[in-house]
């Protein structure tokens, strides 16, 4: 078995937010972007959906009738500072 170039790991491709999108949107895993790189997100546990479930429902009983309004972890977000 060949051993891999340790200096590999330090090789980073960034990518555009573009290039991101486009390769998200045909992925069945999902990613975070941030400055250029991409990261793969580990799935969430039993506990974590059922906190994630509570919280989520007494918020939007909470912001009922206001204009804010809850997202899930599914929601792409732009923050560019």
């Amino acid at each position: 078995m060949k051993a891999e170039d340790p200096a590999a790991a330090y090789n980073k491709k960034y990518i555009t937010v573009e290039e991101y999108l486009l390769s998200e949107n045909a992925s069945e895993q999902k990613h975070e972007y941030f400055q250029g790189e991409v990261f793969a997100m580990a799935g969430a546990s039993d506990d974590h959906n059922e906190i994630f479930s509570n919280l989520f429902i007494s918020l939007g009983n909470k912001l009922r009738g206001s204009t804010c309004r809850p997202y899930g972890g599914d929601k792409r977000l732009h923050i560019p500072q």
